[in-house]
């Protein structure tokens, strides 16, 4: 009975004790509200800085609107807006993953030729009002490593080098890669006769039937070297 009213009389001994509160913790407290105050304004002010300054449409005006009327009206503006950008982006590439690319290799074994058009870089003869003639200028031309295959070449005029030559063999088809299934040139650069320092042909690969442009598509071979073109036809059909 004693050891029970001992303890009884603790238990309301420490009932009765009040609470101390040190000084120093509340210090602490209020540091830290500050802290985390001064943060949130910092924050708060960085974004609204970097909103009132933005170069989207209609952001800088919510910030800069005094009246939530007005800012009502744009932030229902910009969201409409984001929308119908939202929209037709999903739009755009809904449509571009509807057209697959399909890529397909096929081996002819008969190739249509090519024309080539050849140029000589000197485009004026010394002794002559005109340009180069063709008789002077191709020594020899071969089609499939067979001598005397080639016709009589076309001319055309260029701006820039003059009176130019186009093999065009009417229907030729190559069936061999290499120097077996192409063209042999043997040119003439009558350098006696020009006029420049720029001795050397000017050769353009093109399409049947088409305008040749030495001066942006061609590959020029200089005097005394063998030049050798390699060249791979290659079809783009874009489905409509």
């Amino acid at each position: 009975m004693d050891q029970l009213a001992r303890k009884s009389n603790e238990d309301i001994f420490l009932s009765r004790t009040p609470s101390v509160v040190w000084p120093s913790d509340v210090m602490r407290n209020d540091v830290t509200t500050h802290k985390n105050s001064d943060s949130n304004q910092i924050l708060k002010h960085i974004l609204t800085d970097i909103a009132s300054r933005s170069t989207v449409h209609g952001i800088s005006n919510i910030v800069s609107s005094k009246s939530i009327c007005t800012r009502l009206v744009w932030v229902l503006a910009f969201l409409a807006c984001l929308g119908l950008v939202v929209y037709q982006l999903v739009k755009i590439f809904v449509l571009y993953a509807s057209f697959p690319t399909q890529t397909t290799y096929k081996l002819d074994r008969h190739s249509e030729f090519p024309s080539v058009t050849v140029c000589n870089n000197g485009y004026a003869e010394y002794d002559y009002s005109y340009t180069h003639l063709v008789g002077n200028m191709l020594v020899n031309c071969k089609y499939a490593q067979v001598n005397g295959s080639c016709e009589t070449p076309s001319s055309y005029v260029s701006s820039k080098y003059g009176t130019c030559f186009t093999f065009n063999p009417p229907d030729y088809l190559t069936k061999l890669s290499g120097l077996q299934g192409g063209i042999t040139l043997e040119l003439n650069l009558e350098t006696h006769q020009q006029r420049n320092i720029e001795y050397g042909m000017r050769f353009t690969v093109h399409d049947k039937n088409t305008f040749p442009f030495p001066f942006e598509e061609g590959v020029t071979v200089s005097g005394g070297d063998v030049g050798y073109i390699a060249i791979k036809s290659v079809c783009l059909i874009f489905k409509s």
